[in-house]
């Protein structure tokens, strides 16, 4: 089947398209931008920080670290030692010893010694005696009259030179409270206890992501039993353990920030408010894994970035063309960026993705909007130019199509059948006009039924006549069988509405009809304001002159050879000779409607 173009249906069409698919366009840029101004200023930080820690539940955990052991200073410990908080520090001159004993490697306190105590001399002896210990200072910024002033909290001097190093517990929090990445400072307590235990795992200041230990870990002992482990674990229960020694009371479900309670990401196991000394021990065990990941550079976001824009544009196109193609497109281009955030993670990069996801989604609804409702319009229109005139099985099949038949100028092969009402001139004469218009409207809605009832389209009514098309708008393979079936139909349709009215007083003449077969161009054609879908071609002018032959012939219904033979000679009609047809040099051969 070959194609021609209208050019002036096509141009009045092509216009608005033009006009939705760059409005499109520019709501994509739109999206864009907006996303990536959300997130500078900050307010796409819960769902980075969502999307993040989902990608982390799904990615590979951290290998587990049975070295690093919390000594927990937990309830059970108060109830066994029976005294306040703060415990005399010959308590825990005597864990560290029991801790040497037992053949432990090393010990961080998370407590903060600032103040001396009587005890003092003989806890810096067992620090000294025992080897590599890590204590804890704290660093604040606090409000005054006068401006923020920073505060220091250290341990005492004899403590501190008795220690190996000395490290600021504070932990690098997200703006939503949860502790993700290491501390920055190359000073903190964590990254001090990591160089002095393993130097090769040392990091340079900047940041970087945690991954939390597996469940299980880090391992909990309470203070009480590390006090007697002869007592109470078994014997290899701290041999080469390193010990991070800090309080861990009962939290509220929610935790707080401040305190010794840390918020961890929910996806990590166990409750989200863990004790200070557990988060410790998380970035301890992180660091001596050397599995801490770093923020993405620059080129990879920004490929990332782009690749993801590039699958939004082309969504765009591909909405353009189906709404449904484009649907799936963007839900699996969402889909692709996360599992490029996934991928990226799995090389050691976190990517925060919500600026991408979110334009790609902002995008992807713009385009859908726009489109969806550019088609949405059209096919409103579609259905309206053609409710009427086509059977409401081929109406749903052209909706539901979401590539409908081109219009504006189509070479198709066609069966086109005209019908014509004899006497119809006089008899309007002999009738008034509201008499004339009730007969004619019901005349006409007899025929018409009968024609969408074969499937055929009603392409116009001229005054008492009916032009009907088949294979068109959709392609029907079997168009001239269902043209023939629907002559039939008419005749005898028109037949039984003569004789009804003819009983009635009203004399109705009989109902000629002419049917051929040929190629036309079908499609939209009229002014650009004004158009009207119709088939033009010398098929169109055959069976109207057929239709008028049968005066001459005597019959009803006529029509040629070519669709005789097309719709498999069909026995309702006979070889009627031949006759000659205006505009035509040679006689044709017909066939009649028997009867």
């Amino acid at each position: 089947m070959s194609s021609r173009g209208n050019p002036g249906a096509r141009q009045s069409r092509r216009t608005p398209e033009r006009q939705v698919l760059v409005l499109a366009a520019l709501w994509t840029i739109m999206a864009w931008f907006g996303a990536f101004a959300l997130d500078r200023l900050g307010l796409l930080e819960g769902f980075d920080y969502a999307v993040v820690d989902t990608i982390a539940s799904l990615s590979k955990p951290a290998i587990a670290r049975e070295d690093v052991v919390v000594v927990a200073i937990d309830p059970q410990s108060f109830q066994d030692l029976g005294l306040p908080w703060p415990w005399p520090r010959r308590f825990h001159a005597r864990l560290l010893d029991a801790a040497s004993d037992a053949g432990a490697r090393g010990a961080i306190f998370d407590i903060v010694f600032d103040a001396q105590t009587p005890d003092d001399e003989g806890f810096a002896a067992a620090i000294s005696a025992f080897g590599p210990v890590v204590l804890a200072a704290e660093r604040s910024v606090v409000a005054s009259p006068y401006g923020m002033v920073q505060t220091e909290a250290r341990p005492t001097p004899l403590l501190s030179s008795a220690a190996a190093a000395v490290g600021y517990a504070s932990l690098a929090l997200d703006d939503d409270g949860r502790l993700r990445r290491v501390p920055p400072e190359i000073d903190s307590l964590s990254r001090s206890a990591a160089a002095l235990f393993d130097p090769v795992a040392a990091l340079p200041p900047g940041e970087g992501y945690l991954r939390f230990q597996p469940p299980n870990n880090p391992r909990r002992i309470p203070y009480y039993q590390a006090l007697d482990p002869t007592a109470h674990l078994p014997e290899a229960a701290l041999r080469d353990k390193i010990l991070i020694i800090g309080l861990a009371l009962p939290a509220s479900p929610t935790g707080t920030a401040t305190g010794d309670t840390v918020l961890l990401p929910d996806y990590v196991s166990g409750p989200v408010a863990q004790p200070g000394v557990v988060a410790q021990a998380h970035v301890l065990s992180s660091l001596m894994n050397k599995d801490n990941l770093l923020p993405a550079p620059l080129g990879l976001a920004v490929g990332l970035i782009v690749l993801a824009l590039g699958a939004s544009i082309g969504t765009g196109f591909f909405m353009a063309r189906s709404i449904v193609a484009g649907v799936l497109l963007a839900i699996c281009g969402v889909i692709m960026v996360l599992a490029a955030v996934w991928m990226a993670r799995q090389g050691g990069w976190v990517v925060a993705p919500a600026a991408m996801v979110t334009g790609f989604s902002l995008s992807a609804l713009g385009q859908l909007v726009t489109l969806g409702g550019a088609a949405a319009i059209a096919r409103r229109r579609l259905a309206a130019g053609f409710a009427r005139y086509v059977a409401p099985d081929i109406m749903r099949q052209i909706l539901m199509d979401p590539e409908p038949p081109e219009l504006g100028g189509e070479v198709r092969e066609v069966s086109v059948v005209v019908t014509d009402l004899e006497g119809f001139t006089s008899l309007m004469e002999a009738l008034t006009p509201a008499d004339g218009a009730d007969l004619l409207r019901d005349y006409l809605d007899c025929l018409g039924a009968v024609v969408l009832a074969h499937g055929g389209m009603i392409d116009q009514f001229i005054g008492d006549s009916v032009v009907a098309l088949f294979n068109a708008p959709l392609e029907q393979t079997d168009h001239a069988k269902r043209a023939l079936d629907c002559v039939v139909s008419l005749d005898a349709a028109a037949e039984a509405f003569r004789k009804d009215k003819t009983a009635t007083g009203v004399a109705l003449g009989m109902t000629r009809i002419g049917a051929s077969i040929g190629m036309a161009v079908i499609g939209n054609f009229g002014s650009r304001a004004r158009f009207h879908y119709t088939a033009m071609g010398d098929v169109v002018n055959t069976a109207s002159r057929l239709e008028r032959a049968n005066k001459e012939k005597g019959t009803r219904a006529l029509i040629d050879t070519a669709l005789y033979v097309a719709a498999g000679a069909p026995t309702a009609f006979e070889a009627a000779g031949q006759c000659a047809l205006k505009g035509k040099a040679n006689l044709v051969s017909v066939y009649a409607l028997k009867g």
